[in-house]
């Protein structure tokens, strides 16, 4: 059997792997729409991806695409799936932390990485998400924090709908 693509385990900081994707080619298709394999993994809090694009990207190294703080890619279907991310700052001698939603979205031969949520409170973690594929809303579950003392205070259910980019319930 022919190896497809190996890397070097420097080339992902010698990170532990996590998770993976793969978009498979249309090359074998009926009709070639030109779609290259797409391959995106995880090692540590990092995803790569590495493209199919002809016979010498066998030995291409992996390219950074983000961070994520989720072990899992939620897929939408063969060419989308999202990833859960945290970003810490500092502010005024504080460490914060806010959570996005990214979507990844692989076209022909490329691929880009949004925003579709963003949890405005550093107060808030969310727990855990999932999606509806057919009305394409998230439901978020989501866990506060009391800024005084650190404790756990509340879980809050959001529905979020990704067509409208809006927040439809809240309990």
């Amino acid at each position: 059997m022919e190896k497809i693509y190996s890397y070097n385990a420097k080339s992902v900081d010698n990170q532990p792997f996590k998770t993976f994707n793969c978009r498979s080619s249309s090359g074998k298709l009926q009709i070639d729409t030109n779609h290259k394999l797409m391959l995106f993994f995880q090692h540590g809090d990092c995803i790569y991806h590495w493209i199919n694009y002809h016979e010498d990207s066998k030995s291409d190294e992996p390219k950074f695409v983000s961070k994520s703080s989720s072990d899992q890619f939620f897929l939408i279907d063969r060419s989308r799936f999202l990833i859960l991310d945290t970003i810490r700052s500092l502010e005024s001698h504080k460490e914060l932390h806010y959570q996005e939603i990214k979507l990844i979205e692989c076209n022909f031969s490329n691929y880009y990485c949004e925003v579709v949520y963003r949890e405005p409170s550093p107060l808030t973690d969310i727990v855990s998400f999932n999606i509806d594929y057919e009305k394409m809303y998230l439901f978020i579950l989501k866990k506060v924090w009391d800024e005084t003392d650190e404790q756990f205070k509340d879980r809050i259910f959001e529905l979020y709908d990704l067509n409208k980019n809006k927040s439809i319930l809240q309990i």
